[in-house]
């Protein structure tokens, strides 16, 4: 038989016997705080094996190839931007901020573009 949650109605009671408090409704069905703890440790059980279960399908995202480094040819800019943007999105939770999303782009800079960015890096 499902438990019955105890209602807040004036004719629902408290009871003591031993150590146990339960819950009489006009039903006259008990939910014992024993019972109830039993319902929170498996929905807590539950919500940790689900949680386990999207990081492992997090785990088996499409793996980007590493992203070519970039050197400041101005015909390149345009598909190194784009690369940079869809490795930013996969790494998500590691590059949390934007400085570290900016960062993490500058160590994929190469000649005249790491010449350029390097002031900003050691800004940061």
């Amino acid at each position: 038989m499902p438990l019955k949650a105890p209602t807040t109605t004036p004719s629902t009671a408290a009871t003591t016997s031993g150590n146990d408090t339960s819950m009489v409704d006009t039903d006259s069905q008990v939910v014992t705080m024993g019972q109830l703890q039993e319902v929170v440790n498996q929905l807590t059980n539950n919500n940790t094996i689900l949680k386990e279960q999207l990081n492992g399908i997090g785990a088996l995202k499409v793996k980007l190839p590493l992203v070519k480094c970039f050197a400041g040819e101005k015909s390149r800019l345009k598909g190194f931007l784009a690369q940079m943007s869809f490795k930013v999105q996969q790494e998500g939770a590691k590059l949390a901020t934007s400085i570290d999303q900016v960062v993490y782009a500058g160590l994929f800079l190469l000649g005249r573009a790491l010449k350029w960015f390097k002031p900003y890096l050691t800004k940061i």
